[in-house]
Formats: structure tokens, C-alpha cells, sequence
């Protein structure tokens, strides 16, 4: 596929009204690529960044698609449902070069917060923080009652991502830490919890978190009952 190739299929998946900013984007400019970001849902950020990828688009382009693609929507496994995985998603973030914290240690410590049970699954996953009370926060975002927090350490030079755009102090490895154990009890994860999001547990806040929307109820009944 030759370069124009590649543009063109960037530009038939690109809503009509910013299909105007995608060559600009492709000749390097970092304000095109956040503006066709902007416009792109979650799977077809994932899909523009590989375009982009693909073209070698110039890094600063390149570092504003892949991190909104990944900050943004959350869209993690997108990345990494193309072909060669985490290594795929590693290879686009050595390309696009992120900056690291210039206090960051040789030997750094990270965090992840998610569903109990499964620490070889959680472990797997590629958004890890550097700040425990972020990762108390997701665990029980996304674990509620049965939400853990694991812990590594990993060399410097294994951190290939690092944004704090939404104040996560937020890491990616390039691969699966070797040695990972559970920390914090229930009572710390809530008071982490706390001390990141003040107020949560308050009970709109909590309710808002933790149970489905009126939509995704929905959705889950109608499953049930064969309808959807």
C-alpha cells in the first residue's frame, strides 16, 4: 500500500466535516491530528494511529493520535487487538517517543487496580499508574466490593507510554511485569479511594460509579429476555 493509499483510507474513515484536516495531519501537524482525534471513535482512533504508523507520520503527529487513541477512550485493547498485540502497541510508543517524568527512578515502582480474583489477568493489562491511590480508585471503579490493587517494579527503560492528562499518573510496560503481588487491604483501598477522589463514597457518587446506568440495565434485561 503506498503512502496515498494509506491517506486515503484515513480519509474514508474520517467523518466528512474533519476529512479536511487529514493530510495535514499525515504532513505532521500535531494540531490536525488532534482536531481528526477529536472526531474518531474509540476503535477507529486505534485504526487511524496504525494509518498513521504505517506512513511513519512525523512524531509529534503521531504522539497526539496514539495518546488520545489511549487516554481518551480507554481504548487499550483496540490498540492491542492488531495484529502482534502489546508488541504492535510497544512498537507505536517507542515510535512516538513519549517523555517521561525527568525525576522518574532507574527502578520504578507501579500500580494497578481492577476486578479480584485473577493477578496474572490484571497483571496483563497494559494502563498501570504510578500513584496507588489512582489504582485504589480503579479497583473498585472496576471491582466495586471485590476490586484489588497489584504492584511491580520494573526498570525505567520498560516504561514506554506516560501521561498524566487526566492527573492518573498514568504508565504503560512493555510487557507483563515478571513479579507482581497484591497490596492493601479493603480499608486502604477505600481510604486511597478517598484521598484521590474526595467525596466518592458519598451516595450519588458511589451509585454513579459502581451500579449500571438506566441504559446498560436495559440493554441487560432485554439480553436476558432474548430481545436484544
Amino acid at each position: 500500500m503506498t503512502r496515498e493509499d494509506t491517506i486515503k483510507h484515513a480519509l474514508a474513515i474520517t467523518p466528512t466535516y474533519r476529512r479536511r484536516r487529514v493530510r495535514a495531519a499525515f504532513r505532521g501537524s500535531a494540531a490536525a491530528a488532534g482536531d481528526v482525534a477529536s472526531a474518531l471513535p474509540a476503535h477507529l482512533r486505534a485504526r487511524m494511529t496504525a494509518l498513521m504508523y504505517r506512513a511513519r507520520v512525523l512524531r509529534p503527529a503521531f504522539r497526539v493520535m496514539l495518546e488520545l487513541a489511549m487516554t481518551q477512550t480507554q481504548c487499550h485493547e483496540f490498540c492491542r487487538g492488531f495484529p502482534g498485540g502489546r508488541k504492535t502497541l510497544a512498537r507505536w510508543c517507542r515510535y512516538a517517543a513519549f517523555p517521561l517524568p525527568a525525576d522518574l527512578p532507574e527502578v520504578v515502582t507501579i500500580f494497578r487496580g481492577g476486578r479480584g480474583g485473577d493477578i496474572e489477568a490484571l497483571a496483563d493489562g497494559t494502563a498501570w499508574t504510578l500513584d496507588p491511590d489512582c489504582a485504589c480508585y480503579f479497583a473498585i471503579y472496576r471491582g466495586g466490593a471485590n476490586g484489588m490493587v497489584i504492584r511491580a517494579e520494573i526498570p525505567r527503560s520498560e516504561i514506554m507510554f506516560f501521561s498524566n492528562d487526566r492527573s492518573e499518573s498514568e504508565v504503560m510496560p512493555a510487557s507483563v511485569p515478571a513479579e507482581v503481588r497484591r497490596v492493601f487491604s479493603p480499608d486502604e483501598i477505600r481510604a486511597g479511594v478517598e484521598r484521590f477522589r474526595p467525596g466518592f463514597y458519598s451516595p450519588m457518587a458511589w451509585r454513579k460509579a459502581v451500579l449500571p446506568s438506566p441504559t446498560q440495565q436495559w440493554a441487560h434485561a432485554h439480553q436476558e429476555a432474548g430481545e436484544a
